[in-house]
């Protein structure tokens, strides 16, 4: 700050263009040096960190476990597939520390096989991962399903299964280990949302309403348990190339089995893994990863919404 004032100070003083293009370039380099030095020093502290991933087995999940696994965490890999878990637990038991980490330690992953869809059965998935490794210090709700479809063709199972599987589903892990998490005097959990928990777009509103119901709950919780250590961070991403609108639920219930044209050209699930890392690793209480447009979406919806529910209306007609 000190280095910017005196910029800023040359500037009004009218000292030649120039030198007061160089200091900013100098103030400019110090600062991402130092942003650098930061973020490694807090990928260190995940280094021993028992991390819980759902949805590990494909997509932004298996991106986050390969992410946290190359900085030392203790991953667990859990999803439904427990074929697909165990080749990826393979992969990263296989694959050599970074060369610029020679006194990194990594940790062989455990598997956990759960099923959001079933809430019920997620006390009993939770015990287990905590025996896994004796903790889990952070929790990454990644997994969930899609929806594609008007809301006036959608059956309402299908509405309840999004949010069976979406809210309730991640809801009731995330319980199961806070306690342990408060008596052990910290923990974090992060919520993998979507822009659409933010703003609602045509043919998705049972999604929708899922990650808005998310946002409701997690923002409670934030207030509720970070006097007691425990942090929550919620992420925002835009369309990602993974499988989601593959897997979604048509109307009737049925699998959509189309990669839409948005998700192809989405962000890649690396990408969007990285910042969630970052993240993580310096405690955000929230992340948006989207494209400029995207941008440009949400702050139309708290200044302009009628302009935004314009173009959503058009997008609604040709799709």
């Amino acid at each position: 700050m000190e280095v910017l004032s005196y910029v800023f100070r040359q500037m009004w003083t009218g000292r030649s263009l120039g030198k007061t293009l160089l200091m900013v370039g100098v103030a400019l380099a110090a600062y991402q040096a130092y942003k650098r030095w930061r973020r490694r020093r807090a990928l260190s502290r995940l280094s021993g960190k028992v991390v819980l991933i759902t949805g590990a087995s494909s997509g932004l999940g298996e991106a986050l476990a390969r992410l946290f696994h190359s900085v030392g965490a203790k991953v667990i890999l859990a999803s439904r597939d427990l074929q697909k878990l165990q080749a990826l637990k393979f992969q990263l038991d296989t694959t050599p520390a970074p060369k610029e980490s020679t006194n990194l330690r990594l940790h062989s992953p455990k598997t956990l096989v759960l099923d959001l869809s079933s809430p019920s059965s997620l006390p009993d998935r939770a015990r287990e991962a905590m025996q896994a490794f004796g903790r889990v210090d952070i929790l990454v709700n990644n997994a969930g399903i899609s929806s594609r479809g008007a809301a006036l063709d959608t059956e309402l199972a299908v509405d309840r299964k999004i949010m069976e599987t979406n809210f309730f589903g991640t809801v009731s892990l995330t319980r199961a280990l806070l306690p342990a998490m408060v008596e052990q005097g910290g923990g974090h959990i992060v919520v993998v949302s979507s822009l659409q928990g933010k703003i609602g777009i045509p043919h998705r509103s049972s999604y929708a309403a899922s990650k808005h119901a998310l946002h409701g709950y997690f923002d409670s919780l934030r207030c509720e348990l970070g006097p007691r250590g425990v942090r929550v961070s919620t992420v925002c991403p835009g369309y990602i190339r993974t499988q989601l609108s593959l897997n979604a639920l048509a109307p009737d219930g049925s699998k959509h089995g189309v990669l839409d044209p948005t998700t192809a050209k989405g962000m890649s699930p690396e990408y969007v893994a990285v910042k969630i890392l970052y993240t993580v690793a310096e405690g955000g209480r929230s992340l948006v990863v989207a494209t400029p447009t995207h941008h440009l979406a949400l702050y139309l919806s708290f200044f302009w919404p009628s302009l935004l529910d314009w173009v959503l209306q058009q997008r609604a007609k040709i799709t």
